[in-house]
């Protein structure tokens, strides 16, 4: 039912989006959060998925349940939070796979040789590495998505 998936007004959070650890200072017990790029208003469920899919965070199955029971605590009041995230998150994934594969882009290849002091043996290096991590999850979505719900 789409009424299940979509989002009330009342349920947008002001979110920073980018919510990756390449974006944080640890210090301590403490993390600062740095990088307000692409914040705004948004739905919990891509704060939720994005966190889980962000390359820089790599978090263990353990910490990934953790992440996503805080989630669902903090979201309860939202009755849909859970139907979006089964709809969505293995969509967030394919858009996390699109992000990974950017360097693939020839319009961004100075840009992201220059921004990263790379030489072209290292920008090659990097394309392949890039693109052994866009199978992984292609492959975790693959086999993901059949058996599991979250």
């Amino acid at each position: 039912n789409d009424k299940n998936l979509c989002i009330d007004k009342n349920n947008l959070i002001l979110s920073p989006s980018d919510l990756g650890y390449n974006n944080m200072i640890i210090k301590n017990t403490n993390l600062y959060f740095f990088d307000f790029e692409y914040f705004g208003f948004d739905d919990p469920v891509k704060l939720t998925s994005d966190f889980l899919w962000h390359p820089s965070n790599n978090l263990s199955n353990k910490l990934n349940q953790i992440w996503l029971s805080q989630m669902y605590k903090l979201f309860r009041d939202d009755k849909k939070f859970n139907n979006r995230l089964n709809a969505y998150h293995y969509l967030y994934g394919i858009k996390w796979i699109l992000i990974i594969l950017n360097i693939f882009d020839p319009v961004n290849k100075n840009r992201i040789i220059n921004a990263k002091s790379m030489n072209k043996k290292q920008y090659n290096d990097n394309r392949k590495k890039q693109l052994k991590l866009a199978i992984q999850y292609y492959n975790k979505i693959k086999i993901d998505s059949k058996n599991y719900e979250l």
